[in-house]
C-alpha cells in the first residue's frame, strides 16, 4: 500500500441516508494505545500497526504532506460538469467511491487547504493536510492504482476553483486545454470552424455563396470557391477551377492551411489548435504507448524466435499474423491521450463488424469473415496478450466519446500489453492448456474458458458476470452418463455412438457442437482418453476395422 501512513475506518449511515466514514476508534487504540488518529500525521504506522489497521472493514489514506498527496473528492454530477464545460480528468491515481463519484490523488500542493464545496455546484472537495480518503474497502475500487499510475500536479483548475469558488470562471485557463498526441490534435483542428478561423486572418469567405479562391496563384474572376459542410459536418474548401477546369479542390482546413501557408501538416495542426487555444504537446504517456506498439511490431516480425522459445502461444500468432499486425496499427492510430486510458494502457474501441472489414482489407481478402475476427479478439484476451475492459470500468468521457462514434454498434474496449517473455510466457502456458484440452476456436465460449482456466480468466475474456450455464452443465451431465455407461459396457464408445443415444429435440449439428463443447472437461473428469486408436489399442478392445477410429476410453 505504498507505505503510506493510513487509518482504519468504519462506514456509517445515518438517519438521512448519508454515510459517514469515521475512524475506527478501538482498532486505533489497540493499535497505538490512543484514539487520536491524528498522531499518524507526523509518523508513518509500524508493520504491527498496520496488521491491526486490516482487521477494519475499510482503510483511508491521510492526505496532505505526511503521504505526498493531495485528493481531489468529485461527487454527484461533477465530473459531467466539467466534460461540459471542456475540461477532460487528466490520468493520475484514481478511486471510485461507494456513491459513485471519485477520488483523485495527485503530487502534495501546500498552496491547497482541506475544504468541502469549493465550486459553485457544490460538488468538489479538497482533501489535504489534517485530512484522510477512504482508499480500500467494500464500495471502493481503483480505477488507476496508486501503485502503477504517475501521480500528477495538481491541475490550475482546481487550484484556482479554491480561490474563486467558481468553476466556469477558470475553464478556460485551465491545463485541460492541451492535446497530447497527433490523433486527438488532428481530430481537434478538423473541428475548428473553417469559415471563422479564415476571416480572423484575413480572408473573405462566407458560407453557401461563391466567392474568388483564396489562393494566391489562382486568377479566379468567375468566383468558383465555398465553404460547404459534408455529411459528417466538417467543413470542407472547395474550388470548382482550380485544377484547369478538369476536377474540384476539396480540402480540409487542415490541409487548406498547409497549403496556403506552405507549412507541413504538423505545424498547421498547431497554428489551428493555438487560434482556440490549445496547445499541441505530445504527451510521455503517448510516446511510452508508441514504444509499446513498436516493441510488439519487432516481436511479431520475428516469429522465429517465439516459436523457439514460446511454441503454443506460436501457433496462434502464426495463424492470425496479419490480422493482429492490423489490430496493432489502428490501436497506435487511435492514441488520443491519458483520457483514453485504463490503468496506465491506452484504451481503444471498435466493434467486431468493424473489426472484420479492417482486417478483410488489411489481408486484401475479397470475403469479410466476423466469426474469425471474434475469435481472434477473443483468443488474445484469452492469452493475455490484449485485455478487454469492461465498459463501466472506464471514464465518463470515453464512454460518452465511444456511443458518439458507434451508436449502433455493439463496441467493445480493449488494451495491448507489451509482448515481454513474462507475457508471453503466460500466454504460451495458457496456449498449452488449450491445447492440451483439444480446444476448438469453433466452440469458445465462456463455458469452455470456465472449464479450462476458471471464472476469473473466463471473466476477462467475457465480463458478462455470467457463471457457467445450466445449459452447459446439462448437456455435461447427459453425455458424461452416455459416454460412461458405454464404457462400462464394452470398455469404449465413439463420438458418433453418443450423440446418437442423446435424445433430445435439436438437430444433429446442435448435438455435435455441445458434445465438442463438454467432451474435454468430461475427459478430464473421468480420466479419459478421447483419441484415434492405434494398433495396441484395437488389439485391446479386439476391433478388427483397418480405418482410422476416434475412440472414448479410460486412460
Amino acid at each position: 500500500m505504498h507505505n503510506f501512513s493510513c487509518i482504519p475506518v468504519q462506514l456509517i449511515q445515518g438517519i438521512d441516508g448519508t454515510v459517514k466514514k469515521e475512524p475506527n476508534y478501538e482498532l486505533l487504540e489497540k493499535a497505538i494505545g490512543s484514539k487520536k488518529w491524528k498522531l499518524l500525521q507526523s509518523r508513518k504506522p509500524s508493520i504491527k500497526e498496520q496488521k491491526i489497521f486490516r482487521q477494519s472493514s475499510h482503510l483511508a489514506i491521510l492526505t496532505g504532506k505526511i503521504n505526498g498527496i493531495t485528493v481531489i473528492d468529485l461527487d454527484g454530477e461533477a465530473e459531467q460538469d466539467l466534460l461540459k464545460q471542456g475540461y477532460e480528468l487528466p490520468l493520475t491515481p484514481t478511486v471510485k467511491t461507494q456513491s459513485g463519484g471519485k477520488h483523485l490523488y495527485f503530487k502534495y500542493d501546500g498552496r491547497l487547504k482541506t475544504a468541502t464545496k469549493i465550486n459553485k455546484n457544490k460538488n468538489i472537495d479538497i482533501r489535504n493536510n489534517g485530512g484522510y480518503v477512504v482508499a480500500y474497502g467494500e464500495g471502493y475500487e481503483w480505477l488507476h492504482h496508486i501503485n502503477d499510475t504517475e501521480l500528477q500536479e495538481v491541475p490550475d483548475i482546481f487550484i484556482n476553483m479554491m480561490n474563486t469558488g467558481n468553476s466556469k470562471a477558470i475553464v478556460s485557463h485551465s491545463k485541460g486545454n492541451l492535446s497530447e498526441s497527433l490523433t486527438d490534435a488532428y481530430s481537434k483542428a478538423r473541428n475548428v470552424n473553417m469559415i471563422t478561423f479564415l476571416k480572423h486572418h484575413g480572408y473573405d469567405v462566407q458560407q453557401g455563396k461563391n466567392f474568388s479562391c483564396i489562393f494566391h496563384d489562382h486568377e479566379d474572376e468567375n468566383p468558383s470557391a465555398q465553404i460547404v459542410l459534408n455529411s459528417k459536418g466538417e467543413f470542407r474548401y472547395i474550388c470548382y477551377s482550380h485544377i484547369g477546369g478538369k476536377g474540384r479542390l476539396n480540402l480540409s482546413l487542415i490541409d487548406l492551411w498547409s497549403a496556403l501557408k506552405q507549412i507541413d501538416i504538423k505545424q498547421a495542426i498547431e497554428e489551428i489548435l493555438a487560434f482556440e487555444g490549445i496547445e499541441y504537446k505530445e504527451s510521455k504517456f503517448i510516446i511510452q504507448q508508441k514504444e509499446k506498439y513498436h516493441f510488439n511490431t519487432m516481436r511479431i516480425g520475428d516469429l522465429s524466435y517465439i516459436k523457439n522459445n514460446f511454441p503454443y502461444v506460436y501457433k496462434y500468432l502464426h495463424l492470425y499474423e496479419l490480422e493482429l499486425r492490423a489490430l496493432m496499427d489502428y490501436a497506435e492510430s487511435n492514441l488520443h491521450g491519458t483520457k483514453y486510458s485504463y490503468k496506465g494502457q491506452a484504451v481503444f474501441f471498435l466493434s467486431t463488424r468493424y473489426a472484420s472489414n479492417m482486417f478483410a482489407k488489411y489481408k486484401r481478402a475479397s470475403s469479410i469473415n466476423n466469426n474469425r475476427a471474434k475469435t481472434l479478439l477473443n483468443i488474445l484476451c484469452t492469452l493475455g496478450v490484449m485485455k478487454r475492459i469492461p465498459y463501466e470500468k472506464l471514464s465518463t468521457y470515453v464512454q460518452v466519446k465511444a456511443k458518439n462514434q458507434n451508436q449502433e454498434r455493439v463496441t467493445n474496449f480493449y488494451s495491448f500489453n507489451q509482448l515481454t517473455d513474462y507475457v508471453l510466457s503466460v500466454a504460451d502456458q495458457r496456449a498449452k492448456t488449450m491445447q492440451e484440452n483439444k480446444f476448438k476456436v469453433s466452440t469458445m465460449t465462456k463455458d469452455i474458458l470456465i472449464s479450462m482456466f476458471g471464472e476469473e480468466i473466463a471473466e476477462k475474456v467475457f465480463p458478462d458476470g455470467r457463471v457457467q450455464s445450466d445449459n452447459y452443465k446439462r448437456f455435461l451431465e447427459t453425455y458424461s452418463n452416455i459416454i460412461l455407461k458405454n464404457i462400462g459396457n464394452k470398455g469404449y464408445t465413439t463420438k458418433q455412438e453418443v450423440i446418437k443415444q442423446l435424445h433430445l429435440p435439436i438437430g444433429e449439428r446442435k448435438k455435435e457442437y455441445h458434445f465438442d463443447k463438454v467432451i474435454n472437461e468430461i475427459c478430464n473428469l473421468y480420466c479419459l482418453e478421447f483419441s484415434f486408436a492405434n494398433k495396441e489399442i484395437k488389439k485391446r478392445f479386439n476391433i478388427e476395422d483397418r480405418g482410422r477410429k476416434r475412440l472414448i476410453y479410460r486412460a
